[in-house]
């Protein structure tokens, strides 16, 4: 999901959840190398896993502390879309872990991220609140200052949700006082005829392909005024086009759709989709803009250069895994240059995740929806 990073917090007994590392907003999935992992997870008693959130994942921190979360769980099993969908038990209820490509961005007065996660109540018992881009969880196997171990309790897919039905389930509102800059979703199959993962395509890169006007106009938006591709048809055709023409903008948001928008009556209802459309025509390959591939390729690496590795399932036994993970996973060697055999022992959870997944990235091939030949990624 996304490109959370892990990150040591506070032991329980200082209460569990706040980063030691200095500017951890901004972490990478390189941070947590296997002599820090060890370092923090290995000791005794060991620290909190923390993990920043990243897009398109989020997560839903249901809390009932006043009864350990007891009312969280008779909600719940009174909500029979959500009963299924995976989640941790925590020291106060539950952390329900979804993927959102739709969820806009929120946008201080003047122009900074809101940083805080949004809250809604559900009863007098049970309060939501939603985590997204950059904020801070704790996830299993941590330990809650009231001695609770968090711990997984529904497993399965991740499955998208939209933003609506996230507003529809918990009550969340934007934030008041807040720009709202919605992102592009990907309702429409269009998505599919590329193999690219449209979330890491180099639309500017497009546009500069295309011979088109792209001057960037708002960093902190990621926002592009650009030389619309149908300028031919407004009413200003005549016209040199100029950076200080706002009327045509894209926004290149990382790891979410781009976005495109053009106010002029000619193009109303274009958006990205006609946009890759229009570069299509003109013998623009859509796939070689993405720095990642939503379709499986086999030798296949993460954006941060870590391999991708396929988890067993139908046709694929545990051993094909554990012979892929054997040859992706890290390594360490004691002197000896000749190794006569391999085999497995046994790790704590902190093991597993950061040893492993530090180093590999796991993934599950699920069919599409409409396209048997093809798979997309579920991570």
């Amino acid at each position: 999901m996304g490109s959370a990073s892990i990150h040591p917090v506070e032991r329980p007994a200082k209460g569990g959840k706040k980063p030691l590392t200095k500017g951890w907003k901004k972490l990478e999935l390189s941070f947590l190398t296997e002599e820090l992992a060890k370092e923090y997870f290995h000791c005794d008693p060991p620290y909190n896993i923390g993990c920043v959130v990243r897009p398109p994942h989020v997560v839903i921190d249901l809390d009932s502390k006043q009864d350990d979360g007891e009312s969280v769980l008779e909600w719940l099993n009174s909500q029979t879309e959500l009963t299924s969908i995976p989640r941790e038990r925590t020291g106060g209820g539950v952390h329900i872990h979804v993927r959102c490509d739709d969820l806009p961005v929120f946008k201080k007065a003047g122009g900074k991220p809101y940083e805080k996660a949004l809250v809604a109540p559900l009863n007098d018992q049970v309060t939501a609140e939603l985590y997204f881009d950059g904020l801070n969880l704790v996830l299993s196997p941590s330990n809650h200052k009231n001695g609770h171990t968090y711990c997984w309790e529904v497993f399965g897919d991740i499955p998208t949700v939209t933003w609506l039905e996230l507003q529809e389930w918990f009550g969340f509102e934007e934030p008041a006082g807040c720009k709202v800059k919605p992102v592009a979703t990907i309702g429409d199959d269009y998505w599919r005829r590329y193999r690219g993962d449209l979330q890491t395509l180099d639309i500017v890169a497009v546009f500069q392909k295309l011979r088109l006007g792209c001057e960037l106009v708002d960093a902190d938006e990621d926002k592009y005024a650009v030389e619309c591709p149908w300028r031919g048809e407004h009413s200003n055709k005549d016209q040199r086009w100029s950076s200080t023409d706002s009327s045509t903008v894209i926004w290149k948001p990382e790891d979410k759709f781009p976005s495109f928008n053009c106010m002029h009556a000619h193009c109303e209802g274009r958006r990205l989709q006609q946009v890759l459309e229009f570069a299509d025509s003109g013998g623009v390959n859509i796939d070689e803009y993405c720095t990642t591939m939503r379709v499986w390729e086999p030798g296949q690496c993460s954006k941060d250069e870590r391999p991708r590795v396929i988890l067993p399932g139908p046709g694929r036994p545990d051993s094909e895994f554990a012979d892929e993970i054997g040859v992706a996973g890290p390594r360490s060697t004691s002197g000896s240059t000749t190794v006569n055999r391999s085999s497995f022992c046994g790790l704590c959870p902190s093991a597993r995740i950061t040893n492993t997944l530090a180093s590999i990235l796991c993934n599950r091939l699920r069919p599409e929806r409409t396209w048997n030949s093809m798979f997309r990624r579920d991570d």
